[in-house]
């Protein structure tokens, strides 16, 4: 299939934008102008590499799904309940981690598998809260479509 790049990365830019992220980018992450605060929730598609097996193609790709966490101006030695902090970082890893659960499972019982798009093995969540410099937190997973 000589388009299968284009259609499975139109897929995944599809699947994200129906779940709310508002932009979608793809490529090097480090050209990435995070510095706009009107781009979030924000997704980022790197492709890894590709296995050709037969008449099947295995593509790998990084998702970086992220968003801004907000302070209140609250001191946290204030707070009745420390652990919830004094920002929504909970908020932003719950949230991000249910649309990117829910991209994927296009893959495995939704339209997607409909078109024969299959996500191959188990996909782990590695969260991230102070990767970069303006305060973003969120999870980058990795998987293998069929």
């Amino acid at each position: 299939m000589a388009n299968g790049f284009y259609k499975i990365t139109q897929s995944l830019h599809c699947q994200l934008t129906d779940k709310g992220i508002r932009v979608i980018t793809m490529g090097d992450a480090l050209k990435v102008d995070l510095a706009k605060q009107t781009i979030f929730p924000y997704a980022h598609i790197v492709p890894e590499g590709a296995v050709k097996s037969g008449k099947i193609t295995s593509w790998d790709f990084r998702i970086i799904i992220m968003d801004v966490v907000d302070f209140n101006k609250n001191d946290l030695r204030d707070e009745s309940e420390p652990f919830f902090t004094t920002d929504n970082l909970q908020d932003v890893l719950n949230d991000l981690h249910n649309r990117i659960s829910n991209v994927l499972e296009a893959y495995t019982r939704g339209d997607e598998w409909d078109l024969y798009y299959r996500i191959v093995g188990d996909v782990s969540f590695d969260s991230f809260t102070e990767r970069y410099k303006n305060l973003l937190a969120g999870w980058e997973v990795t998987i293998t479509i069929n």
